[in-house]
């Protein structure tokens, strides 16, 4: 019942604003007729619209009187005869405040340059490589600028270097692990965004050429990001990441992360 209440006063009030029309133009500034039924408020704008039906100019109210007021034209042209209707924002608006604070679901894919620093008494043994990593993410949106992304996922991490110091001059680490994440992002405009977070890595396989495998554990990264969200829905991020727990072999990654997203 409230709804066809407000649907026959919406009808009747969109009636009473054609009926006010343009009276005589001076420069920007525009005197309009009004009937007497009329109802405009100083500060609304209004829409100038032609004799062919078109949208030509915006005005906003100045003052009113009982037959006449008084607008300013904002932009476009007029003429006597153009009809006054009620100018609203874009939808356009609506839609990107809406789509700021949807959730989202979707998949991520990690190419990674890592490297690692082995320390032995005074000796160091630089080594890097190259690996990928995989997740599940959710992206839920805090506010307009902040977002929260969750992971879960896999990621290996694979360095290597030719020393000595190795059975055959070949040094080898490879690591998988299942990982679990968070990573809040501040949204710098409607797509950049930079971010900071922290992954927890647990190992399923492990495999070494220079290091016992049982002082390979379960660790924690700690990530930097710049990135944007392209389209809504493709997400691109830059991110350093540093191995927090490896006291001897300082360990790092830098990766490319591409995703897709879908709201829900």
């Amino acid at each position: 019942m409230t709804g066809t209440l407000i649907c026959i006063f919406s009808l009747l009030f969109w009636t009473q604003i054609k009926a006010a029309e343009v009276l005589s133009v001076k420069g920007q500034k525009v005197q309009i007729k009004l009937q007497a039924d009329d109802f405009l408020e100083a500060q609304e704008k209004y829409v100038l619209i032609n004799e062919q039906k078109k949208r030509v100019g915006l005005v906003t109210i100045v003052s009113v009187g009982e037959t006449e007021g008084q607008t300013l034209l904002i932009k476009g042209s007029t003429k006597p005869g153009y009809k006054l209707q009620l100018w609203t924002p874009p939808a356009a608006s609506g839609s990107r405040k809406k789509s700021q604070n949807q959730n989202y679901l979707g998949i991520s894919i990690d190419v990674m340059m890592n490297q690692l620093s082995l320390t032995f008494g005074s000796t160091t043994i630089a080594m890097k490589g190259q690996s990928f990593g995989l997740a599940l993410a959710y992206q839920q949106g805090l506010a307009a600028e902040i977002k929260m992304r969750y992971a879960l996922g896999y990621r290996s991490f694979a360095v290597k270097a030719s020393d000595p110091l190795c059975a055959q001059n070949s040094c080898e680490i490879s690591v998988a692990y299942i990982t679990a994440g968070a990573r809040l992002d501040y949204f710098l405009n409607d797509a950049f965004f930079v971010g900071g977070g922290l992954e927890y890595l647990s190992p399923s396989s492990k495999s070494s050429s220079v290091l016992n495998t049982d002082q390979i554990q379960s660790n924690s990264v700690a990530t930097v990001a710049v990135g944007g969200v392209f389209n809504s829905q493709i997400p691109i991020a830059l991110t350093y990441n540093h191995f927090l727990q490896n006291k001897d072999a300082a360990s790092s990654y830098l990766a490319v992360q591409l995703g897709y997203l879908l709201s829900f």
